[in-house]
């Protein structure tokens, strides 16, 4: 390497920090203009894993699918948590429902968008999130295969996170993260059973929406997937 050739390394890695630095300030203002607050709940894993064990192998959803379906159905009675706050500050309410599914990949986290998730049966549902996971991690999603989204969901169970809280991603209202399954013993009756909980949190635009709408989002979302 001669001396200009280190030179122009050394002027292309100050770049290249300066614009990270650029890009988190630019990031930290945007998200910090907007007033958020966080909602959380621990919901009961039982009924969902007795349903995936229950099902062929080749027939068997993974435990995010059916958390991304319930979601789905349930964010229906709740249309300004699916709707989009515009620059304009114009709420754009959306009747249909696109999820951005977070996906770690070589690159970095990348967020494909799963279009009409209450439009698809949770089998087909579960093929789509694997196809769009399969091009995120090989950056060969199309464009409009990440655009749209109405909200946002972020699975950490996989690290072994038991809880997060994330920012939403303007223009949406909502977004959601989920932790790992953990499980605790629990008193029923007269017997002791051990019992796996997750947690799920929602972070929402608190110029839309107030703190009792994900609240009972949460509760519905939790009669649902134990029920």
């Amino acid at each position: 390497m001669t001396h200009d050739d280190y030179l122009d390394a050394n002027t292309q890695a100050s770049v290249q920090a300066e614009e990270v630095l650029t890009l988190d300030h630019i990031r930290t203002e945007r998200f910090s203009s907007i007033p958020q607050f966080q909602v959380s709940i621990e919901i009961d894993a039982s009924t969902m894993l007795e349903r995936i064990n229950a099902c062929a192998e080749d027939h068997r959803p993974s435990f995010t699918t059916l958390l991304i379906h319930e979601v789905g159905q349930v964010i229906q009675s709740f249309p300004l948590m699916n709707a989009t706050f515009t620059s304009d500050e114009t709420i754009q309410l959306h009747p249909h429902v696109h999820i951005a599914v977070a996906v770690d990949t070589p690159a970095g986290t990348t967020f494909p968008v799963l279009q009409n998730v209450t439009q698809q049966p949770v089998m087909h549902l579960h093929h789509e999130i694997r196809r769009l996971t399969e091009k995120a991690r090989d950056a060969g999603l199309d464009p409009e295969e990440t655009e749209n989204a109405t909200l946002t969901l972020i699975n950490l169970g996989k690290f072994g996170v038991a809880e997060a809280r994330v920012n939403v991603k303007p223009p949406q209202i909502t977004a959601l993260t989920v932790g790992a399954i953990n499980y605790r013993l629990v008193m029923t009756g007269n017997r002791i059973i051990n019992v796996p909980f997750f947690r799920v949190n929602v972070a929402c635009d608190a110029r839309v929406v107030d703190a009792t709408m994900p609240a009972k989002f949460l509760q519905k979302l939790e009669d649902g997937l134990e029920g």
